[in-house]
């Protein structure tokens, strides 16, 4: 079974389809658009125009900041954990004169 008999199968596959061919211009005409249209007007290349020195300085301060960002992010999730064990750690128990024990909220 080799290359030429698998490039047969599908040949002869696609050659009798009825509503396939039109499901895969359909198919082909999307991909189009996505990458010739969509590109065109919204994607614009930002390193269009630039020398090698511009396109590599603009990509380290574009990574510098994504960094920054992530690390801004991540000490904010820590700082609101924090809180969050502290608000925790801030209910405390204490007896009243008949014994019995019971959470009193100190904030």
């Amino acid at each position: 079974m080799g290359f030429k008999s698998i490039a047969n199968f599908y040949i002869e596959g696609f050659k009798n389809m009825t509503w396939g061919k039109t499901l895969w211009a359909l198919i082909l005409l999307k991909i189009f658009i996505l990458f010739a249209v969509l590109r065109v007007f919204f994607f614009k290349p930002v390193l269009a125009g630039k020398t090698e020195d511009q396109k590599t300085d603009f990509v380290g301060e574009r990574l510098i900041e994504k960094a920054q960002r992530e690390q801004t992010e991540e000490s904010e999730t820590f700082q609101l954990e924090g809180t969050n064990s502290q608000k925790e750690s801030s209910d405390t128990e204490i007896s009243n004169p008949k014994g019995q024990n019971k959470a009193i909220d100190l904030k």
